[in-house]
C-alpha cells in the first residue's frame, strides 16, 4: 500500500517501502491533516501514475498497479486531464475512483471523474453522499481491487475441470476411508475426493458462484459428535478472506455430501483455514474443539493467528468461534498457525494439549507454542515456547509441521515431531509431578502466659512447633521408580508485616532449606520450632505464614532419561495461620463493655479571638472482657481541626506497674471522614480493666461561620461490644462568643464657643467615628446622649443626627437605623442617664460593620443663651456641653475584650459667656487729659527759654 494526500500541492503521506517496513497503516496514517484550498485531481494523479509506481518507491515488478481516487470536489486542476489519463495508461494503472458530496450530484463534474477511471466505468466508479457510507463498499471495493490468481472471466480462458485438481494437496485417512483434497479443481475453486479406485464421491461447493479460487481443500480434517463423522475443509482463499466448510452426509444417501456450516475469515490474504485441527479434549470419543489456522493474518505486533472455535452441542453440530491463540509479540512474519497438531496429555490433567508452528519467527529459524486444554476449551496464553534456534544452530522454517502421536522413545510419554527446512527434530515429554503441601501446628493456639513486656529476652518460646509436609505424585505416564528429586521451599512468618512479631529458632523470620523425596511416590515431613517476641502490641491477629516452594529442573538424569517437572499448573505458594489464645471465660466468647466519659477543658464560652482551643478529657474504659479493635471516634463541626491526642494516665485492673499498662496502650490515627476522627486504641486488642485518659487538643478557626455554640460527639466501638451501647458515647454542647472588636473614638468636633449677648445661635457640632480592629463583620448598636438644657436660658436647639461611611460600596449596608427618644434630669435607660435638665438620646444599630471599616456618626445644633444671666454681668460664666456616645452587641454572641475606655466616648464642648465693655467715656477722660498735660508741658518749656533764639547774641559777640 501507498497513500498520496492532494489539495494545492501533491503531498506523498507514505510510499510501498515505508509500508513493507512497518505493516501499520495507524501508524503511517495518525499524523495526517485535512487538507483544504483547491483541488489539484489531475496532478495528484500525474504524480502517482509516474512516481509512485516505481521501484526506488517499492513498487514490486510485475505487481497489478492499483489506483483508487478518493475526492470530494471538482477539479480546479491547471494541468491538462489528457497528461493525468496518458500516465495512468502508459504505466499499466488501474483507475478507481469514489466522488463524495454533492458535487458529484452535477452530471459535468460526474462525467468529468467518470472520465479518469479505468474500463468498465460503471465497475470502476461509485459515487457516495458522505464519508460514512465509504464503510459499506469496502467489501465490493476488495473483491474488485484485489486481482488474485485466475481472476479472468470464463470468456476470456479455457475451463478446467479435473485437469489440474492437484488431487492429495491434503490427505486425511480415517478407519472407514481416504480423503484427499484437490485444491485446483474446477478451476481452482477446489474440493475434496471421498474414497479411492474407480468408487469415490467428490465434496465440494462449485454450484455457488462465490467459490472461485477458493481452494476448497487445501486442509482437511474429520470430526466426531453425536457418534456422527463430519468432514472439516477448509478454503483459504474463498472470497479473498478464507472459510472453513462442515460437511454432513445426508442420511437417505450414502455418500452424498452438504455442508452442515460454514465458518468464515476476517481479514483479506490471512489464508483463514489454510491448516485445521479436530481436538477430543476429555477423550471421550466425541470432539470438542476445532483449531483453524490463518498463517497470513497481520494483525498489531502479530503475525499468523489460531481461532478456537468450541462445539457448542452435539445436536446442533456447530462451532462457535469464540477465541483465538498468538504467539509473541513482535514477529509480522511469522506465519503463526502454519502447523497445528494434538499432541495428548502432556502435563497430566487429563485434557488433551496442543502444539502450534510458527516457522518465520526470529528471522525465521521457527519457533513451536505448546497450548494446555481445559473443560470445553483451551487456554489463551501458551505453556511453553521452543525456539528452533536453541534446539539447533542454522535451523530454518523449524514449526513448518508437527506430529504428537507416537512415543518414540518408549517410556511410556507421547513425543513430538517437528518438522524444519531439511531437518526433522523429536522432542521429548518429561514427566509432570505434583507437589502437594500441608502445615501443622502444635499446639493449634499460641499461649499467652509467657507474653510480658518486662521480661529481659528478646524472644520468649511458646512451645510452638510447625510441622511441614511435602508429597510429590507422579501425574503422566512413566516409569520413575528409583528416581529422586530435590524439592527447595521457604517459609516466611507474619509475611504481611514490615516486622515480624515470629521468628524461627534456627534462622529468624524466614526459613530456606530443601527435602529429597523418592518417586514415583513419596512424603517427607520437616518440624520446626516458633518463638515469639515477649512483648508484643498485636496478640489477636493471627500470624500469617507464607510457603513458596520450587524443583530442580534438570533436563536429563545420568541415565538418558528425561528428569521430571514441577506441574505448572499448581500453585506453588501456601499461605496459612496461627492465631493467639483467647481468654473469654467458659463461653470462650469474648464481651466487652466499653464505657466513655468526656469533659471540657476550658472557660465557659471559647473566645474567637487569637489562636482559640478546645481541649476535651476523655477517659475510655473497658469493664468487660477484651476489646478487640477498639476504636475512639470523634464527630466534630467544620470549624475545628485536628491537633494532637496524648495518653495521659494508664490503669489496668490491680496493676501497680504503670509503665508496663503504658507500653500496653497505645493510640494511633485513621481517619474516616473530613467531619470524622478516628483513634485506634491499643489495636488489636483492649484488655479487660482497663482504663485510659486521654486529652485531646483541636484549634477553632476563628474564620469559620459559627452560631453561637459548637457541638461535638465522642463515642467508642469495638468487634466486640455489648449490646448495651448507651454508655458508649458521650456530646458536648460549648458556647462560642466572637470578641467585639469595635471601638469609638472623636473626630473633629467644635470644643469651644462664646457668647456677648442674648439670642446669639452658635453652630456646634460633635463626630464620633466607629470602626472595626477585628477580622470579621460586626453588627454594633450605639447610643448617643445629647443634653438639650444645661441652664434655664441656654439650650442646645433641634440636635440632630447624621452619619457617613468609610467605603460608599457598603452605603446600603452600612446605614444605621436609628431612633431618638427624649429624658429629663436624673432619668436614666439601659445605656446612659441624663445629667442635664433636659436631653435627647440617639439609638442607632449598624447591621454588619466590616473589619478595617468604619461608620461616623455627627450630631450638630445650633447653641443659644435664651437671655444672658445677671451673674455673667459681674463675672465670667463658664458652661460645659457635653455628649456621649456608648457602644453595646449582643452579649449572648459577643465578649468585650477590651476596656470600657475603647467602647464608651464623651466630647465636651466648652461654653463661655462675655461682658461688652464701654470704651467712650475712657476715650474722652485720656483725651481731655493728654490735652491739658501738652499745655503744662509747653509752660515749663517757655520758661526755661526753650523757645528763646540766640543766634542774635552770637552775631554781637563776633
Amino acid at each position: 500500500f501507498a497513500a498520496v494526500q492532494f489539495s494545492k500541492n501533491v503531498t506523498e503521506v507514505f510510499s510501498f517501502r515505508n509500508f513493507a517496513k512497518t505493516q501499520d497503516l495507524r501508524s503511517l496514517l495518525e499524523n495526517v491533516e485535512h487538507l483544504k484550498s483547491v483541488t489539484n485531481t489531475y496532478s495528484a494523479i500525474k504524480y502517482v501514475a509516474e512516481k509512485l509506481f516505481t521501484k526506488e518507491q517499492g513498487s514490486r515488478e510485475g505487481a497489478t498497479r492499483v489506483l483508487m481516487l478518493i475526492t470530494d470536489g471538482k477539479s480546479t486542476d491547471i494541468t491538462p486531464k489528457d497528461q493525468a489519463i496518458s500516465a495512468t495508461k502508459s504505466n499499466d494503472v488501474i483507475t478507481y475512483a469514489i466522488g463524495i458530496g454533492n458535487d458529484f450530484n452535477d452530471l459535468t463534474n460526474q462525467n468529468d471523474l467518470k472520465s479518469l477511471v479505468s474500463q468498465p466505468v460503471d465497475q470502476h466508479f461509485l459515487k457516495v453522499s458522505n464519508y460514512d457510507k465509504l464503510s459499506g463498499i469496502l467489501k465490493d471495493l476488495q473483491s474488485k481491487i484485489f486481482a488474485i490468481e485466475g481472476s479472468e472471466s470464463k470468456e476470456d480462458s479455457i475451463s478446467f475441470q479435473m485437469e489440474l485438481s492437484q488431487g492429495g494437496f491434503s490427505a486425511l485417512l480415517t478407519p472407514d476411508t481416504m480423503l484427499f483434497g484437490a485444491v485446483g479443481a474446477y478451476d481452482w475453486a477446489g474440493g475434496v475426493q471421498v474414497g479411492g479406485g474407480q468408487t469415490y464421491s467428490f465434496l465440494n461447493v462449485t454450484s455457488s458462484e462465490d467459490m472461485k479460487d477458493a481452494y476448497l481443500g487445501y486442509s482437511v480434517k474429520s470430526a466426531t459428535y453425536n457418534k456422527i463423522t463430519h468432514y472439516i475443509v477448509g478454503a483459504p482463499r474463498h472470497q479473498h478472506i478464507g472459510a472453513v466448510f462442515v460437511f454432513s452426509e445426508k442420511s437417505s444417501s450414502r455418500n452424498n455430501w452438504t455442508v452442515k456450516q460454514s465458518i468464515k475469515g476476517s481479514q483479506i490474504g490471512s489464508y483463514f483455514g489454510a491448516e485445521l485441527c479436530t481436538v477430543d479434549l476429555n477423550r471421550d470419543g466425541e470432539t470438542d474443539l476445532l483449531l483453524i489456522g490463518a498463517p497470513m493474518y497481520h494483525g498489531h505486533q502479530h503475525g499468523g493467528l489460531v481461532h478456537a472455535c468450541v462445539l457448542e452441542n452435539s445436536v446442533s453440530g456447530n462451532f462457535s468461534c469464540t477465541s483465538t491463540l498468538k504467539g509473541v509479540p513482535g514477529n509480522l512474519f511469522a506465519r503463526f498457525g502454519a502447523a497445528i497438531a494434538s499432541i495428548s496429555d502432556i502435563n497430566g490433567d487429563t485434557y488433551i494439549d496442543v502444539a502450534i508452528g510458527s516457522p518465520l519467527e526470529d528471522n525465521q529459524q521457527g519457533a513451536v507454542y505448546i497450548f494446555l486444554g481445559q473443560n470445553k476449551g483451551i487456554k489463551s496464553k501458551y505453556s511453553q515456547r521452543i525456539e528452533g534456534q536453541k534446539v539447533s544452530s542454522g535451523i530454518k522454517f523449524f514449526g513448518q509441521s508437527i506430529d504428537g502421536t507416537f512415543d518414540l522413545s518408549q517410556d511410556g510419554l507421547t513425543d513430538i515431531t517437528i518438522g524444519a527446512l531439511g531437518e526433522v527434530v523429536m522432542l521429548r515429554s518429561r514427566p509432570v509431578l505434583n507437589v502437594s503441601t500441608t502445615i501443622r501446628f502444635h499446639p493449634e493456639l499460641i499461649s499467652l502466659k509467657n507474653l510480658d513486656c518486662d521480661s529481659q529476652s528478646e524472644h520468649a518460646n511458646f512451645g510452638s512447633n510447625l510441622t511441614l509436609c511435602l508429597q510429590v505424585r507422579n501425574v503422566t505416564a512413566g516409569n520413575l521408580m528409583g528416581q529422586t528429586v530435590t524439592v527447595n521451599y521457604w517459609l516466611n512468618l507474619d509475611w504481611t508485616r514490615a516486622k515480624s512479631r515470629a521468628v524461627f529458632s534456627q534462622s529468624g523470620r524466614s526459613l530456606t532449606n530443601h527435602s529429597t523425596i523418592h518417586l514415583p511416590e513419596g512424603v517427607q515431613c520437616s518440624q520446626y520450632t516458633i518463638n515469639l517476641h515477649s512483648c508484643m502490641e498485636d496478640y489477636a491477629s493471627p500470624i500469617k505464614i507464607s510457603l513458596n516452594f520450587s524443583m530442580n529442573e534438570n533436563s536429563t538424569t545420568d541415565d538418558g532419561s528425561s528428569k521430571p517437572i514441577l506441574d505448572q499448573l499448581i500453585n506453588t505458594t501456601l499461605h496459612t495461620e496461627i492465631p493467639f489464645e483467647r481468654y473469654c471465660g467458659d463461653d470462650n466468647k469474648c464481651v466487652a463493655n466499653l464505657r466513655i466519659t468526656s469533659s471540657y477543658s476550658g472557660p465557659k464560652a471559647i473566645l474567637l479571638s487569637g489562636s482559640p482551643k478546645l481541649i476535651m478529657m476523655v477517659t475510655l474504659e473497658n469493664t468487660g472482657e477484651d476489646a478487640y479493635h477498639t476504636k475512639l471516634r470523634f464527630s466534630h463541626p467544620a470549624g475545628l481541626s485536628f491537633r494532637k491526642i496524648q495518653i495521659v494516665q494508664v490503669q489496668q485492673g490491680n496493676e501497680t506497674n504503670k509503665q508496663k499498662a503504658n507500653k500496653r496502650t497505645y493510640v494511633s490515627r485513621t481517619d474516616i471522614g473530613d467531619l470524622f476522627l478516628c483513634f485506634n486504641i491499643s489495636h488489636p486488642v483492649f484488655r479487660n480493666s482497663t482504663q485510659a485518659e486521654f486529652k485531646v487538643l483541636f484549634d477553632v478557626s476563628t474564620d469559620h461561620p459559627w452560631n453561637k455554640s459548637l457541638k461535638i460527639n465522642i463515642s467508642a466501638v469495638s468487634d466486640n461490644e455489648d449490646e448495651n451501647e448507651q454508655d458508649n458515647s458521650d456530646e458536648h454542647t460549648i458556647p462560642l462568643l466572637y470578641a467585639f472588636d469595635v471601638i469609638v473614638k472623636m473626630l473633629t468636633s467644635v470644643l469651644y464657643v462664646n457668647f456677648t449677648k442674648a439670642e446669639e445661635e452658635k453652630e456646634v457640632f460633635h463626630t464620633y467615628q466607629v470602626e472595626n480592629s477585628g477580622r470579621r463583620h460586626i453588627p454594633f448598636n450605639i447610643t448617643l446622649t445629647v443634653p438639650l438644657q444645661l441652664d434655664p436660658e441656654f439650650e442646645w436647639r433641634n440636635p440632630r443626627i447624621s452619619f457617613s461611611v468609610s467605603d460608599p460600596k457598603e452605603s446600603c449596608r452600612l446605614s444605621p437605623w436609628c431612633v431618638f427618644l427624649l429624658l429629663k434630669l436624673g432619668e436614666t435607660n439601659p445605656f446612659c442617664n441624663c445629667m442635664a435638665q433636659k436631653c435627647r438620646v440617639f439609638h442607632c444599630r449598624v447591621q454588619a460593620l466590616p473589619p478595617d471599616k468604619s461608620v461616623s456618626f455627627t450630631i450638630r445644633g445650633a447653641a443659644v443663651f435664651k437671655q444672658v444671666p445677671q451673674q455673667a454681668i459681674q463675672k465670667k460664666l463658664q458652661l460645659e456641653l457635653k455628649s456621649f456616645a456608648v457602644l453595646s452587641c449582643d452579649l449572648e454572641k459577643y465578649n468585650k475584650t477590651m476596656t470600657e475606655v475603647f467602647y464608651n466616648k464623651m466630647i465636651t464642648t466648652e461654653v463661655e459667656v462675655i461682658q461688652e465693655f464701654n470704651f467712650l467715656p475712657y476715650i474722652i477722660g485720656a483725651s481731655v487729659g493728654g490735652i491739658f498735660l501738652l499745655v503744662i508741658i509747653t509752660v515749663v518749656l517757655y520758661k526755661v527759654g526753650f523757645f528763646k533764639r540766640n543766634y542774635k547774641d552770637m552775631l554781637e559777640d563776633k
